[in-house]
């Protein structure tokens, strides 16, 4: 049997590691973790929340600083969660301190005096998000206080929720920075959940790092699941009222798919007498960390409910159950949300849907059934992020004051996220940048103009940190000035009740005074009436997820995790689109209304794709666009027809490689798509384009839909 991993590490950590953890030995995902590290490898850890991965990526890390001390910050620690950070800063002080060495916590909720003195005196460990690392590379302080000259490891958390979106994006091109200031070779160490791609994961955090790379997937031990799924019927109340016996007597999270339901579900379980917290992204971080505060402490049942923001890793202590309204959107929620429970030995994972129509059913029982079958969906990173690289453009020339474009150019080679962007697109922006008076050419040089000065000069260029940006939203306070959290400002502008009322942080509340200009609103609480509703956006369905739907209506299976409702459900489902569903890969019906519906199981973005190319061929009129179907009616001035639109359809089996690049910006060109990236309105018109097709279209996902059908009409 080879020796344990804990005889490479030095004699002080281990005697921390026994006499401080009053650890008797390693996990096996630490096992794994301390050679690979050790080795100098880049490393990507998988294993469920609490399965150790934070201690096997700072194990080896902190020995190596304390056998290797270095001046100013030696590793830095990158969450995706301000909420993350504050819930894990005891926890790494404490690893640090098994070996003499500090962690300090910086974020934008951090007072100046803490951090000043961090800046005089670095701690050896920074633990941090990729926005406070672009302020302190914009602005110098790190070079000012050395801090970064020796930078040697980055622990990533999180690594899968980063990779997914522009934020990634941001965090390795702000990496690469970061490896140029160190002058060496960033050895990286990215901690996830599980997922379907982890090989594309490490080349995306890899970036420029010419170190190996390894996976370490340890073998998970068969843990007990126990899952179900009631079929409670329309209406929060029904839910909450069925779960009221499974809520009693234990510790659990009650997950909701937005915040107007998890106030509502807070609200009907507290009419049950039921001790209850919330926790979403309105709540003010005060009102969310006094939740899970007392949540954490609580020796007796309880329930916090909550949106996503409880998906990712902070500790909220042990749990007996997680409830589940309606169904989450991937099968990778659904794990991370069942890995919240089970953690301790002898224990259950133990989750239970409470859904309310039949879609969410069918959607709950397709998401159980791919997880049986070890499905979890793959992450696949942009490699032409455009609008991530104007903003890096942006960044770099606000950090030098005045930079040559080949320095530039140089300086944006490296990250995954741009390695498809060549040279023509990066001086396309550049010279529409200058074109439009955001940049200026100064003595061969690029500065920032005049305009450029105005639209993101204000308040030192703090716009400028960051690389998203949140929906409008105005911040709701008590008289007194206390922040209880935030309202969409769309909400607020269409209060309609003469008394505006609202739920927020488990409480209803009154609006005494509103100011959309500054975006306050003054609230005090309220005992009386209903508050109104406000909504949040969900998000579409994978293709994996919605062709799975379509498998089980065909399908004879009876499921045992589902109760006796949810299968004469389902069973009524089967009779009513099994017939029609059998017939072909994609049928179309016709509509009472004259129009006809296609019922396609593929998804949000192939739907999507489907409905801009009938509508941009002139065909149609989209009517009706979800997961499952897409309802088109006849065009302005024209009339549907089944045969043309059944020829278009057929017509996309070589979608890619009929479809031109131009071809493809034509059909988000002009679209009512919103803004899906801060930067983005910024690009110059093709590069906006081509970037919104890549996001919004899945021009593959439709060539194999319509290559696996004959479009009949039934």
């Amino acid at each position: 049997m080879p020796a344990s991993a804990y005889f490479d590490l030095s004699e002080r950590l281990r005697h921390g590691i026994s006499s401080a953890l009053r650890w008797s030995e390693l996990r096996e995902v630490q096992e794994r973790t301390i050679p690979a590290v050790l080795a100098g490898k880049n490393v990507v850890v998988l294993a469920p929340t609490a399965g150790g991965k934070t201690e096997a990526a700072f194990f080896p890390i902190l020995d190596r600083l304390h056998l290797d001390p270095v001046k100013g910050v030696g590793c830095i620690y990158v969450s995706p969660l301000r909420a993350l950070l504050n819930n894990q800063e005891g926890r790494v002080r404490k690893l640090a301190g098994l070996v003499g060495l500090g962690a300090f916590k910086w974020h934008g909720d951090v007072g100046a005096g803490p951090r000043n003195r961090f800046l005089e005196e670095p701690a050896e460990v920074l633990m941090t998000t990729p926005e406070s690392l672009e302020v302190l590379l914009t602005t110098g302080r790190d070079v000012e206080h050395a801090l970064f000259a020796r930078t040697m490891f980055v622990v990533v958390d999180e690594i899968h929720a980063f990779a997914a979106g522009d934020r990634g994006a941001h965090l390795m091109a702000v990496l690469e920075r970061l490896q140029r200031r160190s002058g060496g070779d960033l050895q990286r160490v990215g901690l996830s959940a599980t997922v379907g791609n982890p090989e594309g994961l490490a080349r995306w955090m890899r970036g420029t790092s010419e170190r190996p790379w390894e996976i370490v997937d340890p073998p998970r031990e068969p843990t007990p699941r126990k899952i179900a799924v009631h079929h409670v019927g329309e209406g929060v109340e029904a839910a909450a009222s069925a779960a009221v016996p499974l809520a009693a007597g234990r510790k659990s999270i009650f997950f909701t798919q937005g915040r107007a339901d998890t106030e509502r579900v807070r609200e009907a379980l507290e009419g049950f007498g039921l001790p209850v917290f919330v926790h979403h992204s309105s709540v003010s971080k005060e009102f969310r960390e006094e939740a899970e505060g007392k949540f954490a402490a609580s020796e007796g049942p309880a329930t916090l409910v909550s949106t996503s923001t409880l998906e990712l890793g902070i500790d909220v202590g042990d749990l007996d159950c997680v409830l589940q309204l309606d169904a989450p959107k991937s099968v990778s929620s659904f794990l991370q949300r069942l890995g919240r429970t089970g953690r301790r030995p002898g224990k259950s994972q133990h989750l239970e849907f409470f859904t309310g129509n039949e879609d969410s059913l069918l959607q709950a029982v397709a998401l159980v059934n791919l997880a049986r079958g070890r499905y979890v969906e793959g992450i696949e990173p942009l490699t032409e992020n455009t609008p991530v690289l104007l903003h890096q453009i942006l960044a770099l020339v606000l950090e030098h004051a005045a930079i040559k474009r080949e320095a530039l150019w140089r300086s944006l080679r490296g990250p995954h996220p741009f390695a498809g962007i060549d040279r023509a697109a990066f001086d396309s922006i550049v010279n529409h940048l200058i074109e439009k008076n955001i940049l200026r050419t100064l003595d061969g040089l690029v500065a920032f103009g005049e305009e450029g000065e105005r639209v993101f000069g204000g308040r030192n260029f703090l716009d400028l940190y960051s690389v998203f940006e949140t929906p409008a939203e105005a911040v709701v306070k008590t008289p007194d000035g206390r922040v209880i959290g935030t309202l969409e400002t769309e909400f607020v502008r269409k209060m309609e009740t003469r008394i505006p009322t609202f739920l927020l942080a488990g409480k209803t509340w009154q609006a005494v005074d509103v100011d959309l200009r500054r975006a306050i609103v003054v609230a005090v609480p309220y005992a009386g009436g209903e508050a109104p509703r406000w909504h949040g956006t969900t998000g579409f369905l994978g293709p994996a997820v919605a062709e799975e739907m379509r498998e089980i209506l065909l399908s004879e299976e009876s499921f045992r995790f589902v109760d006796e409702p949810g299968r004469r459900a389902l069973q009524a489902l089967r009779e009513e689109r099994g017939p029609v569903l059998a017939r072909d890969r994609c049928p179309i019906t016709a509509r009472d209304n004259g129009g006809l519906r296609l019922h396609t199981y593929a998804g949000g973005k192939i739907n999507g794709t489907i409905a801009a190319i009938a509508e941009r061929g002139g065909l149609a009129r989209v009517a009706g666009l979800g997961d499952l179907e897409i309802d088109l009616a006849s065009p302005a001035g024209g009339r549907l027809e089944v045969g043309a639109l059944r020829a278009m359809l057929r017509g996309l089996r070589d979608a890619e490689t009929r479809l031109s690049p131009r071809d493809k910006a034509d059909l988000v060109r002009g679209a009512d798509r919103g803004r899906l990236a801060k930067f983005q309105p910024y690009l110059p018109e093709r590069l906006e384009a081509l970037y919104l097709s890549r996001e919004l279209l899945d021009i593959p996902g439709v060539a194999a839909l319509a290559q696996e059908s004959e479009f009949p009409l039934v």
